[in-house]
């Protein structure tokens, strides 16, 4: 046999391990071989030799202060890693379906907030409120509550003035509207771009909306703003307008600037109302051709709208801030003033008159 097969047994023979030392076949095999081969007898030696001096080192018990002095002498790692290693320590015993899960969680988080930064939504505060007016949260399903306070309105938000309240919210930086008496509102939709533009929608069950829009400072091809009712689209173009949902009728009236006017079942037939002027749609009506109103005699919910004293940047108005006085009554539409009575001279007591 050659000498290789036999170098493995020598080592494990003087330097292994009890358990792993060759079996008697083995060693009887091996010391055969060392007396008939000089150069595994001369191992050998060397071999028992180092097996000696290993054997001759003074095993020493360490002293109770020994791993604290070692440890003080040793670089000791920062909190952070420290915490990592636990955390390292932590996931390794996470099982990989686990892992899958959560990596789905945090993809659907970061898709979700990014749809947040680049469309995010928000809310239009209510800046100002007479008397009793209802409010319905979208997430409140117990019915109509007395507004109090100045809550933001969110998407599916539901508002209701009585005969004598009225409320004013913001829509954005240079819009606001105002709920006139017996008015029921919902908010349709809120959502704003990362440009500072916004598309909002308020549906007007029922009631009269008053709409303003600081001149100069709108714009239209960002700001899109539709009110909509049973019967009628209406889409402002910076305009001051109000207008009066009831009965299947739809009545809209431009005071300043222009509003694009259009109803649900003829869609292609848009009409652009000017300032100064009226359109009616019904249920089963396109716009009527622009007529004109009296601007000249105003009744109280039009003057009272028109000389709001709001300005700047609306949406830094805090809620109750302002008092803008007891809202009038709203006048109706069309109407045109009554004809002043004509006055008869006085008869004088000689039969004629003065």
């Amino acid at each position: 046999m050659s000498c290789t097969e036999f170098e493995d047994d020598l080592r494990r023979y003087y330097l292994g391990e009890e358990d792993d030392k060759p079996k008697a076949s083995e060693y009887i095999k091996m010391q055969t071989h060392i007396r008939s081969c000089t150069t595994c007898s001369v191992n050998s030696e060397k071999l028992k030799a180092m097996q000696a001096a290993i054997n001759g080192i003074v095993k020493q018990k360490t002293s109770a202060t020994f791993y604290d002095t070692l440890s003080e002498k040793l670089p000791k790692p920062s909190p952070v890693t420290i915490y990592m290693n636990q955390i390292k320590r932590k996931f390794a015993k996470v099982p990989r379906p686990v892992w899958i899960g959560g990596f789905s969680l945090v993809t659907i988080f970061i898709i979700f907030m990014l749809v947040k930064i680049f469309f995010p939504s928000f809310g239009l505060p209510v800046i100002y409120y007479y008397g009793d007016v209802d409010i319905r949260k979208s997430t409140d399903n117990s019915g109509l509550k007395k507004l109090s306070g100045y809550p933001v309105l969110s998407v599916g938000d539901k508002l209701k003035t009585d005969s004598s309240s009225s409320v004013v919210f913001v829509i954005a930086k240079n819009t606001s509207a105002r709920m006139g008496e017996n008015t029921d509102l919902r908010i349709g939709l809120i959502q704003r771009s990362r440009d500072e533009g916004y598309t909002c929608k308020l549906d007007v069950v029922s009631g009269n909306l008053w709409v303003s829009q600081i001149a100069g400072e709108s714009k239209f091809e960002k700001e899109k703003l539709q009110i909509t009712t049973d019967n009628a689209f209406i889409e402002p173009l910076g305009a001051d307008f109000d207008i009066s949902a009831g009965d299947n009728k739809t009545t809209l009236r431009v005071f300043k600037g222009k509003v694009r006017f259009y109803h649900r079942n003829f869609q292609d037939e848009k009409s652009i109302i000017d300032a100064g002027h009226s359109s009616l749609t019904s249920a089963d009506q396109p716009p009527t051709s622009p007529a004109e109103i009296d601007t000249q005699n105003l009744g109280g919910w039009e003057d009272w709208n028109l000389k709001i004293p709001l300005t700047g940047n609306l949406l830094l108005i805090k809620g109750g801030a302002i008092d803008l006085g007891k809202p009038k009554s709203f006048r109706p539409l069309f109407a045109t003033p009554s004809p002043e009575p004509e006055v008869m001279p006085t008869p004088t007591p000689a039969g004629y008159y003065q």
